[in-house]
């Protein structure tokens, strides 16, 4: 599986290539859920903060994500899996799109809890939803 479905992280790194706000580089981990069907990424988060602040000044950002990595001391390198995703984000506003990114990303870190799952979704319409449109990726491997 690609590591978008399977690695429980990834960095999102604003303002392109050059992960900065005004000059301060700014990288932040976060839970995303990966819509393969429209190949974008969806998080929630509060509808405050500075990941929103810069947002709405710069929608390019980055997500960095690092599969399986392993010490390898003999060898001195670490053997791993990582694939980085460049696009832009965008608030969710569409509502029939908010609570299908809010129930894949519950159904992504919730699985086999249908009940706490539920719950969740009831609250759903006080998160803020942010939706990453994939443009381009770029994988690397060392192993």
């Amino acid at each position: 599986q690609s590591l978008l479905h399977v690695a429980p992280v990834g960095i999102l790194g604003k303002n392109g290539p050059y992960l900065c706000d005004n000059g301060k580089p700014y990288g932040v981990p976060l839970s995303p859920a990966y819509d393969e069907a429209n190949n974008k990424l969806y998080f929630h988060c509060a509808w405050e903060g500075y990941k929103i602040d810069i947002l709405n000044k710069n929608d390019a950002g980055s997500f960095l994500f690092v599969g399986k990595a392993e010490n390898m001391p003999e060898k001195a390198t670490v053997h791993y899996e990582s694939v980085m995703c460049f696009g832009s984000l965008y608030m969710v506003e569409d509502e029939a799109e908010r609570m299908r990114a809010f129930e894949l990303i519950c159904h992504r870190y919730m699985r086999g809890h249908e009940e706490a799952i539920q719950s969740h979704m009831k609250a759903a319409k006080h998160a803020a939803i942010v939706g990453f449109d994939i443009q381009y990726t770029s994988g690397k491997h060392n192993s």
